[in-house]
């Protein structure tokens, strides 16, 4: 059995919806050989936006309404409030980060502001988010979200994104309201703009290695002397540059980074190209998000269980599910959906253990919900348990003796050869001290009848059953 693989070194923490189609408990040594690691892909493992590295770096103040379409994002959490950036993609909905949300459903606990570069400015209008769609709910890579406003904004055109790759080459513009220097913790109080130049995929995957996914991020950066960058407090924000009209289109969005400004390190941000049908569907209504729901299952010490899963998509769309690591135990599956799980405890873990999982229709996640399994402490059967009685009597049962004894016997007895005389009242000689054998070994008469013996064998069978089930019982109760 192989442990489950662990998500990228800065993505932390997890999130807590799949209708089951059934559990039940395996053998120690069944299909959890033949199972398999779960994908990294396929892990739940939320970014909190504290925890990743983009931001604005080198820069300088940008000019009042210069970039109205930006929006400066207050995120509410269970652990506190975090902010990122925003851009406004329809009159109602704010393009941003996964990793600055926590997955898709409704939410209202996000803000947006719009209206100014400065942040407390009299001049800033909120507007108050009504539903999350998330790219991916664990941030990165697919690292775009949209936030549905419960209003229009108004006044404000939204910013295009690019639909192809033509755009993405040459020099970009990064705004934000992050920290101006790595670690500050800080943030700007005032929107701050930076120019930086394209990063080939070569280039940046040398420096990043399998920590950036090509096909869905481009790399923007000083690869060399580094001092110009986004950073904290700028994630979700976008990246964009003039096309040939002199209009902007936006190619990327704020996304993570090694640090803020550091030599060798561009700054990552999510490929909008990649992403703009899909995008572009979520906005438009033509994708439902699938439903799950929470799953509890049940097993005993040492026991692995199944774990089966399935999710409601009112589009039809084919299913892949997403889980998160359970804080003790292994998760393993042979199905590259993931729709069948198998859960094995830690040896001689007794308690309750859960983890996250969402389904993915292609374009979305959905909402996460959690999977439960409770271990019990019941015992578990011997390797080899002992003979268990059947219900149906064997071939030849023995015979049962019956309470009074009949007074013919159950068979008649088989005549010697030369039966006996009849005995006299008297003995004619004296009896021997000590029984003899005769001839051949058998035993004496005993004067016994077959009745007799017959009884004393069933006694016999029935004593040596009980002993049976004694030692039966004994075993299970071990």
């Amino acid at each position: 059995m192989t442990t489950i693989q662990r998500g990228r070194a800065r993505v932390t923490g997890a999130l807590l919806a799949a209708l089951v189609a059934g559990a039940g408990a395996l053998g120690t040594a069944s299909a959890a050989n033949a199972a398999e690691e779960i994908p990294a892909e396929s892990l739940i493992t939320q970014t909190a936006p504290a925890d990743i590295e983009p931001r604005i770096v080198g820069g300088e103040p940008a000019d009042q309404g210069e970039y109205p379409f930006i929006s400066y994002l207050t995120i509410e959490q269970q652990d506190g409030t975090y902010s990122c950036g925003g851009s406004l993609y329809a009159p109602d909905m704010v393009l941003t980060a996964a990793h600055c949300v926590q997955g898709t459903g409704p939410n209202t606990s996000i803000t947006a502001h719009f209206g100014s570069v400065e942040l407390g400015s009299p001049e800033m209008t909120t507007y108050q988010s009504e539903h999350v769609y998330s790219g991916n709910v664990s941030g990165i890579p697919t690292d775009w979200a949209l936030v549905k406003l419960q209003s229009e904004v108004e006044g404000i055109d939204p910013l295009p994104i690019a639909t192809t790759t033509e755009y993405d080459q040459g020099e970009f513009t990064i705004i934000g309201w992050g920290d101006t220097e790595e670690g500050a913790g800080e943030g700007s109080e005032v929107l701050r703009e930076a120019t930086v130049p394209f990063v080939s995929d070569e280039d940046c995957t040398a420096a990043y290695g399998d920590g950036v996914v090509p096909e869905q991020e481009i790399c923007a950066g000083f690869l060399e002397e580094g001092g110009v960058d986004s950073c904290q407090g700028d994630s979700g924000g976008p990246m964009f540059r003039e096309d040939e009209n002199g209009q902007y289109v936006q190619v990327g969005i704020v996304s993570h980074g090694q640090g803020c400004a550091r030599p060798g390190f561009p700054g990552i941000y999510t490929q909008v190209s990649a992403f703009a049908g899909d995008i572009m569907a979520v906005a438009n209504g033509e994708n439902t998000p699938a439903q799950v729901e929470d799953v509890a299952v049940e097993t005993t010490i040492d026991t692995p269980v199944e774990i089966s899963l399935t999710a409601d998509d009112a589009d039809g769309d084919d299913i892949r599910f997403k889980v998160g690591q359970p804080e003790t135990g292994q998760l393993t599956s042979d199905d590259e959906t993931l729709s069948t799980l198998t859960y094995t405890p830690e040896p001689g873990f007794e308690g309750e253990v859960s983890f996250p999982y969402a389904a993915n229709d292609g374009l979305t996640d959905s909402t996460t919900a959690t999977v439960t399994v409770t271990v019990s402490g019941q015992a578990q059967p011997t390797e080899e348990p002992t003979p268990t009685p059947t219900e149906e009597p064997t071939e030849e049962p023995t015979p049962t003796p019956t309470e009074d004894p009949t007074s013919e016997p159950t068979e008649d007895p088989t005549p010697t050869a030369e039966p006996t005389a009849e005995p006299t009242a008297e003995p004619t000689e004296e009896p021997t001290a000590e029984p003899t054998e005769d001839p051949e070994g058998n035993l004496p008469d005993t004067g016994a009848g077959a009745g007799t013996g017959l009884a004393l064998a069933a006694l016999l069978a029935i004593g040596g059953t009980a002993l049976a089930v004694v030692g039966r019982r004994r075993t299970t109760n071990a």
